[in-house]
């Protein structure tokens, strides 16, 4: 008991951290989105967001899953790291020089010729955060998330304000660079001021391999991942160009923001305590088992709750003159109230050292959404839109059978613990479009329409939860304090 207690507060006070840092920079790049919608045309925009895509993507390929591989490895010395951190600064290197070399014809396939300049800047910052993703992952092993949340803070109000001016001057789409290069100087240097581990000269290729066999399978899955997330758009751009890529970009911007914060904040912390108690299945069952009941009552709830208002929050966020990225983001916001839960699952399986089955989890996941995109016809952005979140939750049970079936318990008792909250979003979800025009009819203004109909959805599941499950309702308070007080 001395030890689980111990590992949920250090796990407890690693989510904190964890989603402190995570939140401020998504934070600080929706404002800066926010501010850029009111600037930009549609076109420019889907330029702009053409370089945000290769930033997702080409880290991975770099540092090839070696971060979480220091995170899970059970007995780690500093010089095993030194080998797997400069093969990925090989990559990185390489990876720069491809992408800058073909600029111009990578901006040719996406329709847009005029950003080749600014993608072959945008891959540059690789050069400065590969390197500090093995620094960061020995602070995250060590469950140090203070520091790198206070450090990201700062890298990101000074990078997001400088950004934020430079739009109002005038800069458009350059203001994302401004961001990117500020944040990665001030992170670089905040965070090789303060090692916790220094790049040596002794190199060991056994334990190379062990964290290449464990990371690489986690790195195919995030590069699997992308394809079948990002899939949508590239299809987008060559079928529809880049205004309306601009469009679905903006729609898709908040969905794309509670992801990665949920990503940021808990897979970390998840797989770093997880694997400290990887050999206890019983253990496992039992925090997986609360973990689904958060996940459904909370994470699940945010998502779908956003769902309800995306009229009202895009309006606010955007503007007025961004049609249809409300019907984007409505779609992608259900979605991700099912693809939030379903996230949870992976920290368990990499956990027990089975990446492998991630990754087959996530080809079965881009296999449906890849069929569905590419077979079913559609004529708009939003018909597209929906193909692609059906998809996405058809694939929804893989993940499920695996992780059941890795912890020795069937798929209807993790089911059985989703159901109620997913019965008590949707009953609130629907309360809340029904109410929309009643709520019009007051003349209120748009943020004052979204606040009430947030309370009333809000209301509406306290009330249901209570009534379907008082039980849970009150345990799940109480494991909010506990989680509160160990922070």
């Amino acid at each position: 008991m001395k030890v689980e207690g111990s590992l949920m507060k250090y796990a407890a006070s690693g989510v904190f951290w964890s989603l402190v840092q995570v939140w401020v920079n998504r934070i600080f790049a929706l404002g800066l989105w926010a501010v850029l919608a009111r600037l930009l045309d549609p076109t420019a925009f889907g330029i702009a967001a053409t370089g945000t895509l290769l930033l997702q993507v080409t880290p991975t390929l770099a540092e090839l899953g070696f971060g979480r591989s220091i995170m899970q490895r059970k007995a780690l010395q500093d010089s095993d790291i030194n080998l797997p951190f400069f093969f990925s600064l090989g990559i990185c290197l390489l990876v720069t020089l491809v992408v800058s070399l073909n600029a111009d014809w990578i901006s040719s396939q996406l329709h847009a010729e005029d950003a080749a300049l600014y993608i072959s800047l945008v891959i540059a910052t690789l050069l400065l955060n590969v390197p500090s993703l093995f620094q960061e992952a020995v602070y995250k092993r060590n469950m140090q998330f203070k520091f790198l949340a206070i450090r990201t803070f700062y890298a990101n109000v000074i990078g997001g304000v400088l950004a934020v001016i430079a739009a109002l001057l005038g800069a458009g789409v350059w203001s994302f660079l401004v961001q990117a290069y500020v944040t990665c100087i001030i992170n670089t240097f905040l965070i090789w001021r303060r090692p916790l581990w220094t790049p040596g000269l002794s190199l060991h290729t056994q334990s190379f391999r062990e964290m290449l066999r464990f990371g690489y399978p986690l790195s195919l899955q995030t590069l699997n991942a992308f394809v079948g997330t990002r899939l949508i758009d590239f299809i987008i751009i060559g079928k529809f160009g880049l205004a309306a890529y601009g469009i679905y970009a903006i729609g898709s911007r908040l969905y794309t923001v509670l992801m990665r914060m949920l990503q940021g904040a808990l897979g970390d912390v998840s797989l770093s305590a997880l694997s400290r108690i990887s050999d206890d299945r019983d253990r496992l069952v039992s925090v997986y088992r609360k973990t689904m009941m958060m996940g459904g009552y909370g994470t699940s709830t945010i998502f779908v709750l956003l769902a309800s208002i995306s009229p009202e929050t895009c309006h606010v966020l955007f503007g007025s003159r961004w049609d249809g990225v409300d019907d984007i983001a409505t779609l992608l916001m259900l979605m991700g109230a099912v693809n939030c839960v379903q996230y949870l699952n992976g920290p368990f399986q990499a956990s027990r050292g089975n990446s492998h089955l991630m990754l087959v989890t996530g080809l079965s996941k881009t296999g449906i959404s890849i069929l569905a995109l590419l077979l079913v016809p559609s004529d708009s952005i939003i018909e597209l839109t929906i193909i692609f979140v059906l998809a996405q939750v058809a694939a929804t049970p893989i993940s499920f059978f695996f992780v059941t079936r890795e912890l020795k318990m069937g798929m209807w008792a993790a089911y059985r613990l989703l159901l109620p909250p997913a019965l008590i979003n949707a009953a609130c979800f629907a309360m809340v479009w029904f109410a929309r025009p009643e709520v019009a009819l007051l003349g209120l203004p748009v943020i004052l329409q979204g606040v009430l109909l947030a309370l009333l959805f809000a209301v509406l599941f306290f009330v249901l939860l209570v009534l379907v499950d008082r039980k849970k309702a009150l345990k799940g308070v109480r494991m909010l304090r506990t989680a509160l007080r160990s922070i």
